[in-house]
């Protein structure tokens, strides 16, 4: 589904692909996978691909009902992650 919505060049686009699960012994949730919060651009992404990442990142942590998950690599420094 990624392809078809954003290509195979890698792009990030700001729409979600919904899955829907339903069953009746599950609550209702909503999950999100958003990107990471990239700096530097790629061949085929936009050039403000930093503006695009933080803009989503903050639209959907902003509602105050969201639990947020924040995953970092465990070989880099949890200090200078952005995501934190």
């Amino acid at each position: 589904m990624t392809d078809k919505i954003c290509g195979q060049k890698k792009n990030i686009i700001d729409k979600p692909i919904v899955l829907n699960i339903f069953s009746h012994t599950c609550p209702d949730l909503t999950m999100v996978d958003l990107p990471g919060i990239t700096r530097i651009a790629i061949d085929g992404q936009d050039p403000n691909i930093e503006k695009v990442t933080k803009g989503m990142a903050a639209r959907y942590c902003g509602d105050p009902r969201t639990i947020i998950l924040c995953v970092l690599p465990a070989n880099a420094d949890m200090t200078t992650s952005d995501g934190l």
